[in-house]
């Protein structure tokens, strides 16, 4: 509730998401005029989310970490231009932000993706390397065995963070995983259920090593 980003913004970019998913959903199901509907509701709120946010060279209205990692996974960005700036956008404000973690709950599983498909891999692992907090190796500096609900509920002196939903084990930015399964050791899913894997570890930040494991009907 007291996050930077504009959340009609969020709510309208995750509009958009949804209505592609159903849209593809409605397509495997072979239900052809509600994926077309679908498609024709997304397309619409895709070029209203542009009128909207987005200015002509790409410059985002919210002007932080969340709205350019959304936008940029998301597609909501028009032509080659807008996606450059934001692409060199999301990169920049990381880098001034010394590559602490400046997104929340809607932000936080798409931020890294984001950079790895704009091609700065290198300030994703620099920013999931930073141990200042917001980070998620501050938690594992003071101690965390587990994935906390806030960057800090706990206080680098050692006390318990004071604000409201303090927790020391939530999912949400757990999602850090799906990069690190994903992306840096580079096992994905290339058909569904697993029936063909794509394998293209992309380490970085000075990694030098990594497992993963993934158990399918396949094996």
């Amino acid at each position: 509730m007291d996050g930077q980003t504009d959340p009609l913004l969020v709510a309208d970019a995750f509009l958009v998401h949804s209505l592609d998913l159903i849209a593809q959903i409605a397509t495997i199901l072979d239900y052809h005029d509600d994926a077309q509907n679908f498609t024709s509701d997304a397309m619409a709120c895709r070029q209203q989310f542009r009128n909207e946010y987005v200015s002509r060279n790409g410059r985002l209205s919210s002007d932080y970490q969340t709205p350019y990692a959304l936008a940029i996974v998301f597609d909501l960005l028009q032509d080659h231009e807008q996606i450059s700036y934001a692409d060199e956008g999301l990169a920049t404000i990381i880098r001034r932000n010394n590559f602490r973690i400046g997104t929340g709950f809607a932000g936080t599983p798409f931020l890294c993706e984001a950079l790895v498909r704009t091609g700065h891999y290198q300030v994703a692992y620099a920013t999931l390397l930073c141990e200042d907090c917001p980070s998620w190796l501050y938690p594992i500096t003071m101690g965390a065995t587990s994935m906390w609900g806030r960057w800090d509920s706990m206080l680098p002196d050692g006390q318990i963070s004071p604000g409201e939903m303090t927790s020391f084990n939530h999912y949400c930015f757990g999602s850090i995983v799906s990069f690190l399964h994903g992306r840096l050791a580079g096992l994905q899913c290339a058909e569904p259920g697993w029936k063909k894997i794509s394998i293209a570890p992309r380490p970085g930040g000075g990694i030098t090593s990594a497992q993963v494991k993934q158990s399918t009907l396949m094996g």
